[in-house]
């Protein structure tokens, strides 16, 4: 979807009393979704397993 077809929707679905940072925010998520949808598409990405296992080796003790 092309980013003004974006902007569209977002101005149809937000509620009438937002503001500024409600749009802003309605941004942020459809940007977060996006790069991590375009991470999963390039492989960049780690299993559960990996995050465990980089938790538990930096842990303090």
């Amino acid at each position: 979807m092309k980013i003004k077809e974006q902007l569209n929707k977002i101005i149809e679905n937000i509620d009438d009393n937002s503001n500024w940072d409600d749009v802003m925010y309605q941004i942020y998520v459809i940007q977060s979704i996006e790069e991590g949808i375009s991470q999963v598409e390039k492989n960049e990405v780690i299993s559960f397993e990996e995050v465990k296992e980089n938790f538990n080796a930096n842990k303090v003790h």
